[in-house]
């Protein structure tokens, strides 16, 4: 596992998670996210909109669709 760094103990401990259960984001441009799901498939999910990060609600996010 590479050694990783973010602003939130949360997001490392999700990131690692994924990475044991073999899940891995395969592609991700400004319309489309590819992953690879724990059953080895791989999912696409259309990006609808994005919520950038800001200091006062301290997250970003993104509303997918599958």
């Amino acid at each position: 596992m590479p050694n990783l760094q973010a602003s939130s103990p949360d997001e490392i401990a999700l990131v690692k998670y994924a990475w044991h259960l073999d899940m891995h984001l395969i592609e991700r441009d400004r319309t489309l996210v590819t992953i690879k799901n724990a059953a080895g498939k791989l999912e696409q999910y259309e990006i609808i909109l994005n919520f950038p990060f800001s200091s006062s609600s301290k997250k970003m996010s993104c509303l997918l669709k599958s």
